[in-house]
């Protein structure tokens, strides 16, 4: 009786679909991490009173477009309080 043998395709094909699904699964997963932060971030600074965010140059209707790193007033602010490097 011989040993059961897995033929191997000579085509790079059948690689491809689980590498496809492995950069979908890192890319929802980077995208889910990055929302949470975007969130938490959102929550400290609404928490902050209104002098507080002044010292910082936000108001409070900065706070989103600051956040998701949209421009606002003509100047381009990005803030993360979890993120290691801020844009910039």
């Amino acid at each position: 009786m011989r040993p059961l043998e897995f033929a191997s395709s000579p085509h790079r094909a059948h690689a491809a679909p689980s590498h496809g699904i492995a950069n979908f699964l890192t890319t929802a997963w980077r995208r889910f991490r990055q929302q949470r932060r975007r969130r938490a971030t959102m929550h400290i600074l609404y928490k902050l009173d209104d002098r507080s965010l002044k010292d910082i140059g936000l108001t409070r209707s900065e706070i989103e477009p600051a956040v998701h790193g949209l421009p606002s007033r003509g100047t381009h602010r990005y803030i993360d309080l979890y993120g290691i490097t801020p844009r910039g």
